[in-house]
């Protein structure tokens, strides 16, 4: 399945980890963030060889400096 940008958002880092359900930024409540929700087959290699493979996926970027701050894939 291609990648597929679904939404860009600029949110607070508090905002982030209320969408997250929780996962927290690492940085401070009001720090500007663009949140991307995106669509296409995210696989994540873990211990022992097994992986978790997803549809929906997400990015999250520093607003001031384009920094890469977090990323991952979410169940439906």
């Amino acid at each position: 399945m291609p990648l597929t940008i679904v939404n860009v958002q600029i949110l607070t880092s508090l905002q982030v980890t209320t969408l997250l359900k929780g996962e927290s930024t690492g940085l401070p409540d009001q720090t500007l963030l663009y949140y991307v929700d995106l669509h296409g087959t995210f696989t994540f290699a873990g211990p022992d060889n097994i992986s978790a493979t997803y549809l929906h996926g997400y990015e999250v970027f520093d607003a001031h400096t384009g920094n890469l701050v977090m990323w991952g894939g979410l169940s439906a």
